[in-house]
Protein backbone atom coordinates (compact mmCIF):
# COMPACT_ATOMS: atom_id res chain seq x y z
CA UNK A 1 0.00 0.00 0.00
CA UNK A 2 0.92 3.37 -0.79
CA UNK A 3 1.55 5.88 1.86
CA UNK A 4 -1.11 9.12 1.91
CA UNK A 5 1.60 11.38 3.51
CA UNK A 6 5.22 11.92 3.46
CA UNK A 7 7.42 12.87 6.24
CA UNK A 8 7.51 16.17 4.42
CA UNK A 9 3.63 16.17 4.64
CA UNK A 10 3.51 16.21 8.02
CA UNK A 11 5.85 18.98 8.96
CA UNK A 12 4.12 21.30 6.61
CA UNK A 13 0.66 20.11 8.21
CA UNK A 14 -0.64 21.69 11.54
CA UNK A 15 0.16 18.91 13.70
CA UNK A 16 3.60 19.39 13.15
CA UNK A 17 3.61 21.40 16.76
CA UNK A 18 2.13 20.28 19.93
CA UNK A 19 0.50 22.65 21.96
CA UNK A 20 3.51 24.02 23.80
CA UNK A 21 5.00 24.54 20.13
CA UNK A 22 7.36 22.04 20.11
CA UNK A 23 8.03 20.56 17.13
CA UNK A 24 6.52 16.83 16.43
CA UNK A 25 8.16 14.35 14.36
CA UNK A 26 6.82 11.55 12.61
CA UNK A 27 8.44 8.62 11.01
CA UNK A 28 7.43 6.55 7.35
CA UNK A 29 6.65 3.63 9.66
CA UNK A 30 3.94 6.14 11.57
CA UNK A 31 3.08 7.36 8.08
CA UNK A 32 2.57 4.01 6.97
CA UNK A 33 0.46 3.06 9.70
CA UNK A 34 -1.53 6.59 9.57
CA UNK A 35 -2.42 5.45 6.11
CA UNK A 36 -3.37 1.60 6.48
CA UNK A 37 -5.54 3.07 9.73
CA UNK A 38 -7.34 6.11 7.47
CA UNK A 39 -7.45 3.41 4.34
CA UNK A 40 -9.67 1.53 6.44
CA UNK A 41 -11.88 4.46 7.50
CA UNK A 42 -12.24 4.78 3.82
CA UNK A 43 -12.94 1.44 2.92
CA UNK A 44 -16.77 2.27 1.46
CA UNK A 45 -15.68 5.39 -0.22
CA UNK A 46 -15.32 5.72 -4.17
CA UNK A 47 -13.01 8.08 -5.55
CA UNK A 48 -11.08 8.37 -8.91
CA UNK A 49 -7.03 6.94 -7.91
CA UNK A 50 -4.28 7.60 -10.11
CA UNK A 51 -2.76 4.39 -11.69
CA UNK A 52 0.89 5.49 -11.19
CA UNK A 53 0.78 6.77 -7.69
CA UNK A 54 -2.52 5.00 -6.35
CA UNK A 55 -3.46 7.62 -4.39
CA UNK A 56 -6.70 9.81 -5.38
CA UNK A 57 -6.58 11.91 -8.31
CA UNK A 58 -8.67 14.56 -7.30
CA UNK A 59 -7.02 17.24 -5.67
CA UNK A 60 -9.92 17.50 -2.96
CA UNK A 61 -9.89 14.35 -2.18
CA UNK A 62 -5.75 14.54 -1.69
CA UNK A 63 -5.60 16.90 0.48
CA UNK A 64 -8.08 15.64 2.63
CA UNK A 65 -6.78 11.91 3.17
CA UNK A 66 -3.09 13.51 3.34
CA UNK A 67 -4.55 16.10 6.37
CA UNK A 68 -6.26 12.62 7.77
CA UNK A 69 -3.07 10.89 7.41
CA UNK A 70 -1.11 13.21 9.72
CA UNK A 71 -4.10 13.87 11.94
CA UNK A 72 -3.49 9.93 12.55
CA UNK A 73 -0.44 10.15 12.81
CA UNK A 74 -0.17 12.93 15.61
CA UNK A 75 -3.08 11.20 17.01
CA UNK A 76 -0.74 7.54 17.61
CA UNK A 77 2.13 9.90 18.82
CA UNK A 78 -0.08 12.24 21.06
CA UNK A 79 -1.48 8.43 22.55
CA UNK A 80 1.54 7.00 22.42
CA UNK A 81 -0.08 3.60 21.33
CA UNK A 82 0.94 3.67 17.23
CA UNK A 83 1.06 -0.23 17.30
CA UNK A 84 -2.55 -0.62 18.77
CA UNK A 85 -1.07 -2.84 21.84
CA UNK A 86 -2.59 -0.30 24.25
CA UNK A 87 -5.88 0.04 23.01
CA UNK A 88 -6.10 -4.02 22.98
CA UNK A 89 -5.63 -3.88 26.82
CA UNK A 90 -8.81 -4.76 28.78
CA UNK A 91 -9.26 -5.17 32.77
CA UNK A 92 -7.49 -8.10 34.49
CA UNK A 93 -8.22 -9.71 38.21
CA UNK A 94 -6.28 -11.94 40.56
CA UNK A 95 -8.29 -12.84 43.95
CA UNK A 96 -8.89 -9.34 45.98
CA UNK A 97 -6.35 -7.65 42.92
CA UNK A 98 -7.85 -5.73 39.99
CA UNK A 99 -6.22 -3.87 37.43
CA UNK A 100 -8.20 -2.02 35.02
CA UNK A 101 -7.38 -1.10 31.29
CA UNK A 102 -8.65 0.97 29.29
CA UNK A 103 -12.37 2.20 29.51
CA UNK A 104 -14.50 1.56 26.86
CA UNK A 105 -18.22 2.96 26.14
CA UNK A 106 -19.32 0.47 23.65
CA UNK A 107 -16.94 1.85 21.35
CA UNK A 108 -14.64 -1.06 19.87
CA UNK A 109 -10.78 -1.21 19.71
CA UNK A 110 -10.51 -0.10 15.84
CA UNK A 111 -12.59 2.61 16.83
CA UNK A 112 -10.13 3.91 20.12
CA UNK A 113 -7.24 3.80 17.57
CA UNK A 114 -9.26 6.73 15.02
CA UNK A 115 -8.32 10.02 15.67
CA UNK A 116 -11.61 12.06 15.85
CA UNK A 117 -9.63 14.95 14.10
CA UNK A 118 -9.07 12.35 11.28
CA UNK A 119 -12.79 10.96 10.73
CA UNK A 120 -13.99 14.75 10.84
CA UNK A 121 -11.74 15.74 8.23
CA UNK A 122 -13.11 12.55 5.26
CA UNK A 123 -16.75 13.50 7.16
CA UNK A 124 -16.29 16.81 5.60
CA UNK A 125 -14.86 16.05 2.51
CA UNK A 126 -17.39 13.29 1.84
CA UNK A 127 -15.75 10.67 1.67
CA UNK A 128 -17.69 8.46 4.44
CA UNK A 129 -20.35 7.36 2.75
CA UNK A 130 -23.42 7.91 5.21
CA UNK A 131 -21.88 10.32 7.16
CA UNK A 132 -23.04 13.95 7.21
CA UNK A 133 -21.67 15.90 4.30
CA UNK A 134 -21.36 12.81 2.21
CA UNK A 135 -22.89 13.88 -1.34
Amino acid sequence: MTAFATEHDFAQSEYSEDDDGDTITVTEKTLARASREVDDMLLTATFDVDPQTQLPSEPRVLQAVIAATCAQAAWFVATGDISGAGSARGSISLGPLSIGGKATTGAGTADSRRSPEALSILRAAGLIPGEPGHG
